[in-house]
């Protein structure tokens, strides 16, 4: 009976651990549209950080953040976001898309993982950011792309 019982508990630890690891990953999966955003009461308000509804990406150097609402880590990115967009960056302008909300727009932009920002260039280019997320670490990054 022992055994038995050692035996359910790691079957359980398994489901467990694979179910964390799930729920972990999904932040850095690929666009779904069939994901469904977390609207309880835990949720607390909308992470968009601006209440306007965002330019589309036609305007020359815009820096974008191309999110989900239910990842964890977008949202531990948008207060450092705010700061960023409160901020003024010389011939710059920001603008956000909501992946679960336009994902034709996430997709077209080769978005796969979340969250995403792209600096899209007066030239027609477009560059990831990967560093930092920190607001001196992203404006140093987007006037040493524009300078060029």
């Amino acid at each position: 009976m022992e055994l038995h019982f050692i035996l359910i508990i790691i079957v359980v630890l398994i489901i467990c651990g694979k179910f964390l690891y799930d729920y972990i990953n999904k932040c850095e999966s690929t666009v779904s549209p069939g994901l469904e955003p977390n609207l309880g009461p835990e949720s607390g308000p909308s992470p968009s950080p601006t209440p306007a509804k965002i330019q589309p990406i036609d305007i020359t150097n815009k820096f974008g953040l191309y999110f989900s609402p239910n990842c964890i880590h977008c949202k531990q990115f948008f207060p450092e976001w705010k700061k960023l967009i409160k901020m003024s960056v010389p011939n710059v302008s920001f603008f956000e898309v909501n992946c679960y909300d336009e994902p034709d727009k996430c997709n077209s932009s080769g978005i796969q993982g979340y969250p995403t920002m792209l600096l899209h260039k007066a030239d027609g280019s477009s560059t990831q950011y990967n560093g930092a997320r920190k607001t001196d670490s992203i404006i140093n990054y987007i006037n040493s792309q524009i300078s060029r």
